[in-house]
């Protein structure tokens, strides 16, 4: 059976809390924040496919990254400044996160993306009726966050009219 899978690290409480403590100060944004739950840093976007199929060949894998931080430096709107349909918060691309990104990409013969991969923690979208209410430039705030990537899982995305929710299937730490 085929659902709207993908792959991602999740966050810590820590970057939880911080993130919650911001979107609490911004609740005036007509936005929908995303909820502490469901915040997570993607590596692999949403496609179709078997998740049993893709938990089998995952629990096979083992990545040539180690243990790796992630720094971010900013919220601002996003994907792009021109048309705004989101917040997330920035990071600096580094060469693990991405040789990480494109082996899963490979192993699982999913497409990649054309754009560069730039790590982002999406934390709000517009809302449909708003969707052109965000401004490129209004929102843009420095942040000193990080995480430190050590696994990352593979998780169902659960669409519905009120947002998306998602759900961990399996999780693969790293060998180290």
């Amino acid at each position: 059976m085929k659902q709207r899978i993908f792959l991602a690290t999740t966050l810590p409480g820590t970057l939880k809390r911080s993130i919650a403590r911001w979107q609490q100060n911004h609740r005036d944004l007509p936005v929908r924040f995303i909820a502490p739950k469901n915040l997570h840093l993607t590596l692999v976007p949403p496609w179709y496919g078997n998740a049993k199929k893709v938990m089998k060949l995952l629990k096979t894998y083992i990545p040539a990254a180690k243990p790796f931080l992630v720094k971010f430096n900013r919220i601002v709107p996003g994907p792009t400044l021109t048309r705004p349909r989101l917040i997330w918060i920035e990071g600096k691309a580094s060469k693990q996160a991405g040789m990480l990104k494109k082996e899963l990409e490979q192993l699982l013969k999913v497409k990649a993306e054309k754009r560069a991969f730039v790590p982002h923690i999406t934390i709000a979208r517009t809302k449909p009726k708003d969707k052109n209410s965000l401004c490129g430039g209004c929102i843009a705030e420095p942040v000193s966050w990080s995480i430190q990537i050590a696994s990352f899982s593979l998780l169902a995305s659960h669409l519905s009219p009120k947002g998306a929710s998602y759900e961990v299937l399996a999780t693969f730490p790293f060998v180290v």
